[in-house]
Parts: structure tokens; C-alpha cells; sequence
């Protein structure tokens, strides 16, 4: 299952054109809030994220969150 992400680019707040990494967050799952270092380690932690936040969800007996369509600029983040 297909997850889409939003990954926001944050800027050192001094050096406008110096990234200091990405945070993701899920519409679908907002448990699931992370950040990486960069895209590559975002992808990584949003997957991680995604997971623990659904193994939530199955130890409290709750149905897990479906997906929603994919918007621009969503990433998608496999399951």
C-alpha cells in the first residue's frame, strides 16, 4: 500500500540557499512526522515513521487510515 507524503525542504535560517534536511509529514497519518538529513534519509525515516505509527493503530484495535489520492508533489511511501 501506497502512502503519499509531503516532504518540506527546510533552510538554515541565516543561509537562505543551505538546506539542513526535509520534514515529512502524512495527511493520511499524522502520527507519522519525521525529518532526514537529507531526501535520500527522509525517504528512510518516512518509512520507519509510517510503520510505527500503523503498528499504533493495530495495538489499539483501530482500522488503519486509507490512503488518499496522491497530490502534486506527494511522495509515495511504500507500506
Amino acid at each position: 500500500m501506497l502512502y503519499p507524503a509531503q516532504f518540506e525542504e527546510v533552510f538554515d535560517e541565516h543561509l537562505i540557499s543551505f538546506s539542513t534536511g526535509f520534514v515529512v509529514k502524512f495527511r493520511d497519518v499524522p502520527e507519522a512526522l519525521t525529518q532526514g538529513n537529507d531526501f535520500l534519509e527522509a525517504i528512510e525515516m518516512a518509512e520507519d515513521a509510517l510503520r510505527t505509527a500503523m503498528e499504533f493503530y493495530d495495538e489499539d484495535g483501530k482500522p488503519r487510515p486509507t490512503p488518499s489520492e496522491p497530490q502534486q508533489g506527494d511522495v509515495l511511501i511504500s507500506l
